[in-house]
Parts: structure tokens; sequence; C-alpha cells
């Protein structure tokens, strides 16, 4: 105080203000001060703020409300895997995730937990999974596609967002197989082509079929193998098979000569 009566009345050491010096203020960033040894250091952190790199001469230098790398307290990284996180009132939260990955569960403690690209619950996004019908799916590139059909099923029209929509057990077209077609006049079932009981059973299941010759299959799966028959598709309402009994059967009775060739009395 400039007075010698008093001395010096003033503890410079411990006195905030003043602190080493007489008119030396002790004033810090985001903080209170206090006088340590004639040097001036942080008694307390103003609420949000650290001292995250021991220097007290820059005070209470880090919010940590809003500082990714000391994210509610000093070292507190804020760096969900497979993203780019963002401290949000001192919360680690996810800002964005890294191609192809995404935060499917909310969860920034596990970041961007979902590989989007391969996932079949999340396959592309959040939510989008890949079950296509009648298959077993899976998620190539954020695509669901069909890895497998399911037995007796087939992905005919290549398109996986209506699964494996042939039954290959009983389509024509698609017998056993995909683009395994069965031939005029035979049906498919269980997967395999197999020509019908009678020219009856051929008129009745193909009604545009005209006269000529069609294999039949007259006890279908027992032991008789199926033989060529010459089919009236017209005399009648159609549907008849003509038989002819001969002594020769290389004889040509006006049919293609190949129908007549079973000589077992029918």
């Amino acid at each position: 105080d400039g007075n010698a009566s008093s001395g010096c009345e003033t503890n410079t050491a411990s006195r905030t203000p003043p602190c080493g010096a007489c008119g030396a203020a002790c004033t810090l960033p985001n903080a209170t001060p206090r006088c340590e040894a004639g040097r001036c250091a942080i008694a307390s952190c103003n609420t949000g703020f650290a001292d995250c790199d021991n220097d007290p001469s820059n005070g209470c230098e880090v919010d940590t409300r809003t500082t990714a790398a000391h994210c509610g307290g000093c070292g507190m990284r804020c760096a969900p895997a497979a993203g780019t996180g963002a401290c949000v009132a001192s919360v680690c939260t996810v800002a964005a995730c890294n191609a192809g990955f995404a935060d499917c569960d909310g969860t920034a403690g596990n970041g961007c937990e979902v590989n989007i690209g391969t996932s079949t619950q999340h396959c592309g996004g959040c939510g989008s999974v890949c079950a296509p019908a009648s298959a077993t799916g899976a998620c190539v590139m954020g695509a669901c596609t069909v890895a497998s059909c399911n037995a007796g099923r087939g992905n005919c029209d290549g398109n996986a967002s209506n699964g494996c929509e042939t039954d290959t057990t009983s389509s024509n077209t698609h017998c056993g197989a995909c683009g395994t077609a069965c031939t005029t006049a035979q049906r498919c079932t269980g997967g395999t082509c197999s020509a019908l009981t009678s020219c009856r059973a051929i008129l009745e299941a193909f009604p545009s079929s005209t006269s000529g010759t069609y294999t039949i299959d007259p006890d279908g799966a027992g032991p008789e193998a199926p033989f060529p028959v010459y089919c009236d598709m017209v005399s009648s309402g159609g549907g008849w098979t003509l038989i002819l009994m001969a002594p020769n059967s290389g004889s040509d009775f006006g049919y293609d000569s190949a129908a007549w060739t079973d000589t077992s009395a029918r």
C-alpha cells in the first residue's frame, strides 16, 4: 500500500490478488484462481471446463461439453468405431458413419456396428432385412441376393425380390431345375417330366393338342415303360387312343410305323 508505517503488509506468496508481486493480478480463463508460492494456480474449473494439459497459465482450456478428444472429462476421447464422433453436452454421439457402415442400434459405445454391405438383417440400410421367399438370402455389396433356394424351388427369373418363385416340382417349363422344360404332352410331377396315362388325359391337360403320335404311360409309376401311340384328337370329341393288333408289326398301316412297334395285346 506504499505506507511505510504498515511495512510490507501483503503476503504475495498466497494472496490473490496480488500474486507474486504488488499489483500482479491472478486471473485464469474458465477457472477460479489461487496463489500458490507466489504463482497463479487453478483452484477450480468452471462447470463444463477442464485443465487437460496441466498448464495453469492457460487456465481450464478445454470445453468438455463439446470437445471430442475430451468429451465429459480429460482423456475421454469420442471416437466411435467405423464412424466420426461428436461431443454433445459432454456425451459422445455418432456424427457420421464410414461408407458401408451404420449405427443401427443407436448406441455410440459400439459406434457404427453394422456392415450394411454384408448384413442380411440390415442389407443396404438399417432394418432392411434380406429374406427372399423360399430361399436363403445373402447381402452382397448392400444388395439382397439369393444364396440358395429351398428344396423344390428355383429362382428362374433371376430376380431376388421375389425369391425362388418357381415350384420346380410341378412347373412344365422348369421341371426339376430352371430351364428344364417338359416336351409336348408331358407333365412335371415331383420334379420329373412324365408321360400322361392316355390320349384322353393328354387332351384334357392340353386342349389344343392335334391328332398325331404321342407317348403315353397307362400304368403311371408302374413297371411298364411308356410307349408311343397314335392319338385321334378330333373324332367324337377326341382323346381316342388308336390300338391295332397285327401279326406283322413291321407293316405300314398309314400311320407313323413307330406308333405300332409294341406288339403285346392291350
